[in-house]
């Protein structure tokens, strides 16, 4: 099984204590003296809007637009103390969350990030509402009250519970119910949020629940839950809040042949005037018509100009003019080629008269040819392992005794 782990919300790792989540609570009755400016950062330090609230629900928001859901259960005391000049002043100038002898005040804040946070609690101006002990998430407090209407003393006037370890919701609830207790305001300030992790595991094919492997993700935020380590950018089984699994797809088995369909309805072609109906058992029929005739095609005529042309001329006055192609004059003689090599030395004869008037030509290469008697008729002549060239050697010699007999008679 391999594991491989993700950062699901990186821009959010990155940024915790940068632009960490806050939110300003004023727990107010109506009227203009009670407005906090939203350049007052109270003990937090943390400027912004103070969303004004009290006896119910509301939609709290920040200087970023960020979001969170508020609720209380209070009873809100009538009467507003004088005007208020500062901010502190006005923040604390009410006892608007308060609870009666007998029951416990307390409000919730819900949609926050994962984190840790510091809470900072306003005791009511009036001297005489302290706050009373309280738990934050479970974290205990004890009672703080005012030191005076425009102070701003830590332990009299405000206290923080720092650390306050959150998944979604900050509960900040009151313990005592001796006597009416009530506070002013809350500051909500992250120190710290935690990112929300993805771990990947490869599931092996057999797996229970991806019978062809698959992976599986774990997605948890890395706040320390079940024994891990808050913010070590690991996501341990007790920080995992919930698991996804994509399983490969498994091969499915063919399924069964369909049944056979109806067989087709024999169908006959009927001929017609303008065409044919084709007839099926059935009961359908299909007509099925001659189409429109083709255009007719265009007459043309032959026309001899006389001069080796000739003239194709249709009738949708189109025409082409096709002509002899006349020989060109003969081109200049080319230069004489190169003269071949020498041939060989012919072979060197001997001829012998004879007593009949005849003679021998006898040559080296053992070749002979005899030359009969001249007569009037030229005669013939015979040879034996003649070559042509030796042939016409002959041929030329026979010719030359005619000659030389005609000489001498």
């Amino acid at each position: 099984m391999h594991l491989r782990s993700c950062l699901v919300a990186a821009s959010l790792f990155c940024s915790a204590h940068a632009a960490a989540q806050s939110f300003n609570i004023d727990l107010a009755q109506s009227g203009a003296n009670n407005v906090v400016s939203a350049t007052f950062g109270g003990a937090a330090e943390k400027p912004g809007p103070w969303n004004r609230v009290g006896g119910g629900g509301a939609t709290l928001t920040n200087e970023r637009g960020e979001t969170a859901s508020y609720t209380d259960n209070v009873t809100v005391i009538v009467g507003l103390p004088t005007a208020a000049t500062t901010d502190i002043g006005r923040l604390r100038n009410v006892t608007s969350l308060t609870q009666q002898v007998g029951s416990t005040w307390g409000i919730e804040v819900t949609g926050l990030r994962a984190g840790v946070y510091d809470v900072f609690v306003y005791s009511s101006s009036t001297t005489s509402i302290p706050t009373g002990a309280y738990l934050v998430n479970g974290i205990a407090a004890p009672s703080i009250i005012s030191s005076g209407e425009q102070a701003m003393v830590e332990g009299r006037d405000w206290q923080v519970t720092r650390n306050v370890s959150v998944s979604t919701s900050i509960t900040i609830a009151g313990q005592d119910t001796s006597t009416n207790k009530g506070a002013a305001g809350f500051q909500i300030v992250a120190r710290q949020l935690f990112p929300q992790l993805v771990n990947v595991v490869d599931l092996p094919v057999g797996d229970v629940d991806c019978p062809a492997g698959g992976v599986r993700f774990d997605i948890g935020i890395d706040n320390g839950s079940g024994g891990g380590f808050a913010g070590d950018g690991l996501l341990q089984n007790g920080e995992v809040t919930r698991r996804q699994r994509v399983c490969a797809a498994v091969d499915a088995e063919d399924g069964e042949d369909g049944e056979d369909g109806e067989d087709g309805s024999a169908c006959s072609v009927v001929a017609s005037g303008t065409g044919a109906t084709i007839v099926c058992e059935d009961g359908t029929t299909v007509d099925v018509s001659d189409g429109e005739d083709g255009l007719d095609g265009t007459s043309c005529t032959v026309i001899d100009g006389g001069d080796g042309s000739v003239t194709i001329a249709c009738a949708d006055g189109t025409s082409a003019v096709i002509r002899d192609v006349v020989a060109g004059e003969d081109g200049e003689d080319g230069e004489d080629g190169v003269d071949g090599e020498d041939g060989e030395d012919g072979a060197s004869c001997t001829v012998a008269e004879q007593d009949d008037g005849s003679a021998v030509i006898t040559c080296p290469d053992g070749s002979s040819a005899t030359l009969p008697t001249t007569t009037a008729d030229g005669g013939g002549c015979s040879a034996s392992g003649t070559t042509p060239a030796f042939a016409a050697l002959i041929v030329a010699l026979t010719s030359l005794r005619r000659r030389r007999r005609r000489s001498q008679r």
